[in-house]
């Protein structure tokens, strides 16, 4: 089953850290609906996409390597 949760910030510079705090949160509670896999969607305010998921729980792809780029902005 899959799980949806979202934060949207009208910051042109992005997530201030109580907001990216509880969506880490939210991504970290969501492996209730199951733990098969975990990804985020994000767009920036110039429309760019990007896309980071992975086969785990929301525990393990927060700690991921692949996601603490995603934080820093590193593609």
């Amino acid at each position: 089953m899959c799980g949806i949760v979202g934060v949207i910030t009208k910051l042109e510079n992005g997530f201030t850290q109580p907001q990216l705090d509880a969506f880490e949160y939210l991504l970290y509670l969501d492996v209730v609906r199951g733990e098969d896999s975990t990804g985020v969607f994000a767009v920036s305010n110039l429309g760019n996409v990007d896309i980071v998921k992975g086969a785990r729980h929301g525990a393990d792809f927060i700690r991921s390597e692949e996601w603490e780029k995603q934080k820093r902005g590193v593609s």
